[in-house]
């Protein structure tokens, strides 16, 4: 048998094919760019490049997600803008209505501007949103949370900021006591009651009264009765002082209920007596006084019994037309235990307001009241500025604010920037220098807000003391309250101006906007 083949012709082929095999692979690199196409290229090499092809894409996408987020943060940076621009305009507009050669019909219109530069503002916070996101009403608009972070809590997500978070400038702006070297004076009682005309300063308590003119501290007071008799308080003292712009005077009332009256808080003029008590009532307290210029008003509680099982305390409030003699208003009392503990006078709604236990009320004239009950606790202070009422509590429980822009409705849904406040008893609020202003125990410092519903809290720099009453002064606060050993119980803040405050604000929000943002990409 033979086998016919061809030796050569089978080596050219297998030649051929092989270098055919190598020349598609050289093609399809050149086509590809790959050095590496196939495992059977180089297993190793081709794990180390898929590898680095993963990281490059990730890589490639945070860089969109950055890109992303820094759209966010310059629309967030735009509705800010036009905010503090409606801030400014608001400022302006406070100062001029400052100026005395203005009528009321001329402050309305200045409060109807802001009224709707308010609404503007609220607006922007409302329709400022990337992609559907609410970026200023985070608070008030949960969705988002809802619909990326279900399982995230609102905690993890955009933190309270903590003191170390806050603006360096607040630091100045924390409360430091005077001490009585400097004041020049001898202080041994607590402090009420402070306020300022704009060019004095007139503080009462138990160490009777003192005054600051701006350069010079001084302290007592010459007091005569109603038929121009010196007089002393004896064991009894100034408990609420205020400013009666009308009638150009400062007016006192004593835990007693005696009303002083004074142009230059050195001689003062009784216009009231003491409240003289029928039985059952032990005792009284008057807590506060407020003034229209044409009446007076002052509130507190009487006691029956003696401290212990048998005391029982009842609200009283009592109301004064010719400035000579007090008239009691009935007061509901359906229960014991219940005081009122602040007025004031509402010039923008021309009312009297009344707080305390489970009740507010409101008078036109000092006479006719209307009581609601707007809360179960006690609040121990109230004032009105900038559209709304603010209330606290402290009398028996925790700390807490409500704010409402009718005096009928409240609402404790505020928010505070820096730690809270809920466990510290709350003295006192007032709307002083265009802010409100909070004071209460010595862990509180004090809290300070434009809106009432949006707080900032500047720690406290002082240690066994209460404070009681606070007021503006030029670009400080004066805040007085319990006087110890070295310790005068006057405090003052450092300089603390509008600017400052919404600097701080547009801090606080940007720096959750970048916490949000955070999550976001990471």
């Amino acid at each position: 048998m033979i086998i016919h083949h061809n030796i050569v012709s089978i080596n050219i082929i297998g030649h051929q094919t092989r270098n055919h095999n190598a020349q598609s692979k050289v093609l399809e690199k050149l086509s590809s760019g790959f050095q590496v196409n196939r495992a059977g290229d180089d297993a190793a090499g081709l794990a180390i490049s898929e590898k680095m092809r993963g990281q490059i894409r990730g890589l490639q996408m945070a860089s969109k997600n950055i890109q992303d987020g820094i759209s966010l943060v310059d629309v967030a940076e735009g509705g800010l803008h036009e905010i503090h621009s409606l801030l400014h305009r608001m400022r302006e507009l406070s100062v001029q209505a400052a100026n005395d050669t203005l009528t009321k019909e001329d402050r309305q219109l200045v409060q109807n501007e802001i009224d709707q530069l308010k609404q503007s503002i609220d607006n922007i916070a409302k329709n400022t949103n990337f992609n559907g996101i609410h970026l200023l009403n985070v608070k008030k608009d949960p969705s988002y949370y809802d619909q990326y972070f279900q399982s995230i809590d609102d905690e993890l997500l955009i933190p309270p900021i903590d003191e170390e978070d806050l603006p360096a400038n607040l630091v100045p702006m924390r409360f430091y006591h005077i001490r009585q070297e400097e004041l020049g004076i001898n202080i041994l009682w607590d402090h009420y009651g402070v306020e300022y005309n704009g060019d004095l300063l007139v503080i009462v308590g138990q160490d009777g009264v003192i005054r600051y003119d701006g350069t010079n501290w001084s302290k007592g007071a010459v007091l005569k009765n109603m038929d121009g008799d010196e007089i002393t308080l004896g064991s009894n003292y100034f408990k609420d002082v205020v400013w009666d712009e009308d009638n150009r005077q400062f007016v006192a009332v004593s835990n007693q209920g005696g009303v002083f009256v004074s142009e230059d808080a050195y001689e003062w003029k009784q216009t009231i007596p003491d409240i003289v008590l029928e039985s059952p009532y032990t005792g009284i307290e008057i807590s506060s006084i407020a003034s229209n210029g044409s009446a007076y008003v002052a509130v507190g509680w009487k006691q029956t019994g003696a401290y212990g099982n048998n005391l029982k305390i009842y609200m009283t409030m009592y109301s004064s037309t010719d400035l000579k003699t007090w008239d009691e208003m009935a007061v509901p009392n359906d229960g014991t235990n219940r005081r009122i503990v602040d007025v004031i006078w509402n010039e923008e709604t021309d009312e009297f307001f009344v707080s305390g236990t489970s009740l507010t009320g409101v008078s036109s004239d000092g006479v006719i009241w209307e009581f609601r009950k707007p809360i179960s606790g006690t609040f121990s202070s109230v004032a009105y500025g900038n559209g709304k009422y603010v209330a606290v509590t402290g009398y028996g429980t925790l700390g807490k604010i409500y704010y409402s822009t009718d005096g009928i409705n409240w609402s404790d849904d505020t928010e505070f920037i820096g730690p809270s406040i809920t466990n510290s008893p709350l003295n006192k609020v007032r709307w002083t220098g265009g802010h409100f202003v909070i004071v209460g125990s010595e862990t509180l410092g004090h809290a300070i807000s434009l809106d009432g519903e949006t707080w900032i809290r500047v720690p406290s720099n002082y240690w066994n003391n209460g404070l009681y009453d606070v007021v503006s002064m030029g670009d400080h606060f004066i805040a007085v309250g319990d006087a110890v050993t070295n310790n005068s119980g006057i405090y003052i803040s450092g300089p603390y101006d509008l600017d400052s405050l919404l600097l701080m604000m547009q801090t606080v929000v940007a720096t959750r906007v970048l916490k949000r943002l955070n999550k976001i990409l990471y």
